[in-house]
């Protein structure tokens, strides 16, 4: 599971759910990956549209690709605008 961040946010407050739900889904044998696109949260960049994260999203899953091989399937999770970025990807 790659989770997405929609916005400028980080992963305390309000976001903080996507940790504990990174968490969970690990603590169930699921890898997981929750990261900031450029220009968010903890990454460096300007501030980005969500219909510019193309890129961002491909670098992430070819990341979890190559730390985890033997990966089969990827869910991309997240909301508003990480959520649509999901679908146009």
């Amino acid at each position: 599971m790659i989770i997405l961040v929609g916005g400028p946010q980080y992963r305390v407050g309000s976001h903080r759910q996507f940790k504990l739900l990174a968490d969970r889904v690990a603590a169930r044998g699921f890898s997981t990956l929750r990261f900031d696109h450029r220009g968010c949260g903890d990454s460096s960049g300007d501030q980005r549209s969500f219909t510019s994260l193309d890129d961002d999203i491909r670098a992430a899953v070819d990341f979890m690709c190559g730390q985890v091989p033997c990966v089969e399937e990827i869910v991309l999770w997240g909301l508003c605008d990480a959520a649509s970025a999901a679908l146009i990807h």
